[in-house]
């Protein structure tokens, strides 16, 4: 099963002047296929899974085109902007992190838009891409990482969010909710590191 425990979940938005007056959801989606955007290696838009039906449906192309023109251009810029220099933040902490680069040899292969959520006996995004059901995946974006010869593809979700702080917010599930997804009791796992 491939569950993702740890999530790059990042905030990068130092200044709010010029999309003040953007819808929250339309920067974060927007933001969310620019990031996808700088973090593929041919910088292009995401691939997806998505329906026509859906509020943000269609391409990837279709919804950036769409979301471009409703911003205007002074507020495009800006989630641009951003978008940039968070893919260059998760880029070095991939490396760092040893998902790509290194003793691996794995390098960004391509990234997915997951929005849509895995149900019990319909498949989302995350099984789609993945081919394992996750029905806890929170992944806005799922990188698929390759060797740069042969091998396995590896997958690194992250949790796009678009904030205010100035520096992306890496983080993971914490102690207590990785005790109530493996169903463990409170304070197994504190115990566990504390003993070491």
């Amino acid at each position: 099963m491939l569950n993702f425990s740890k999530y790059l979940t990042e905030a990068k938005k130092p200044s709010q002047a010029k999309t003040a007056e953007t819808a929250s959801d339309d920067k974060g989606k927007l933001h969310e296929l620019l990031l996808a955007k700088h973090l593929h290696p041919e910088n292009q838009l995401p691939s997806h899974w998505r329906s026509k039906s859906e509020d943000y449906g269609g391409t990837p192309e279709q919804v950036h085109d769409r979301l471009k023109a409703k911003v205007g251009k002074a507020a495009y810029g800006e989630i641009n902007t951003h978008a940039k220099q968070t893919a260059a933040e998760i880029k070095t902490h991939m490396t760092e992190a040893g998902h790509i680069g290194g003793k691996t040899g794995h390098v960004i292969h391509d990234v997915h838009w997951t929005s849509n959520r895995d149900a019990e006996h319909n498949p989302g995004d995350h099984e789609r891409t993945t081919g394992i059901k996750d029905k806890n995946s929170n992944a806005d974006l799922i990188i698929t990482t390759k060797p740069k010869k042969a091998g396995a593809s590896k997958f690194v979700g992250i949790s796009a969010k678009y904030g205010s702080q100035a520096k992306p917010n890496f983080k993971n599930s914490g102690l207590e909710s990785l005790e109530k997804e493996a169903g463990h009791p409170k304070g197994t796992y504190a115990k566990l590191q504390q003993k070491q």
